[in-house]
């Protein structure tokens, strides 16, 4: 693997493989909007919500303007106020224009469905006991669910890494992708194949160790810490091996 500005010399022939990543670069993943926690159904429900809150706010200046126009016609008894109480033949069009308003606000929220947040919540408790409940033949694991909001968007997954967010299991992993040696191979010469010097252990408080990695060339730095945070962590550079 060579790295971008690389010199190659004392050697007669090099074989290689050039990537583009494009879109798919660092900087330009870190530079886009972060990413919400939320789930899909969440996202679609709080849309509907407002659509439904929008289109009673749409109807409630009809609702409050019409006795206004109400009580300054000549049909000041006409039989609707009868059944109306919160408008007064008595008072201003603009004082009865502003408790219909109110009124309406208050009956409104009927007509949101709210509740259906509760029912949500309801159906994602359902589905984390029965995660927790199953059992994997193949590793023998009983998974456990931790985040019910990721489980709407991530249980239909083939493949389940052992530090996911929202399982955990007893064992390493619970089920393994037919590419785990390629990708494990590729993520070891990612960790070995460069010329960073040994990395500073730093002793946190919380009883880890951070491993910090400096470099001539900020790709090679952020390769090797790539590499880290992946688990394939290097951590001393001798003569004969790494």
């Amino acid at each position: 693997m060579l790295l971008r500005g690389s010199v190659l010399r004392n050697i007669d022939a090099i074989v290689g493989l050039v990537l583009y990543t494009g879109q798919n670069t660092k900087v330009m993943l870190n530079s886009g909007e972060t990413p919400s926690k939320r789930s899909m159904v969440e996202k679609q429900m709080n849309l509907q919500v407002r659509v439904v809150g929008s289109c009673d706010e749409l109807r409630n200046p009809h609702r409050h303007v019409h006795p206004c126009a109400i009580l300054e016609t000549i049909y000041l008894h006409i039989w609707i106020l009868d059944d109306t109480p919160w408008v007064d033949p008595t008072q201003s069009p603009v004082a009865a224009g502003i408790f219909t308003f109110g009124a309406i606000l208050m009956m409104l929220p009927n007509f949101v469905p709210t509740s259906l947040y509760i029912t949500i919540e309801g159906v994602r408790t359902i589905q984390a006991s029965g995660l927790n409940a199953s059992e994997r033949a193949a590793a023998d694991a009983i998974a456990t669910a931790e985040l019910t909001n990721a489980l709407q968007t991530h249980v239909p997954t083939r493949y389940i890494a052992p530090r996911s967010t929202f399982l955990a299991a007893n064992l390493p992993a619970l089920l393994v992708s037919p590419q785990f040696k390629p990708l494990h191979d590729f993520f070891t010469i990612l960790a070995v194949c460069h010329t960073a010097p040994n990395p500073t252990l730093t002793q946190l408080d919380t009883g880890r160790v951070d491993v910090g990695y400096s470099a001539q060339s900020p790709d090679e730095q952020a390769l090797v810490a790539g590499a880290r945070d992946v688990g394939f962590a290097f951590v001393e550079r001798r003569l004969d091996e790494m």
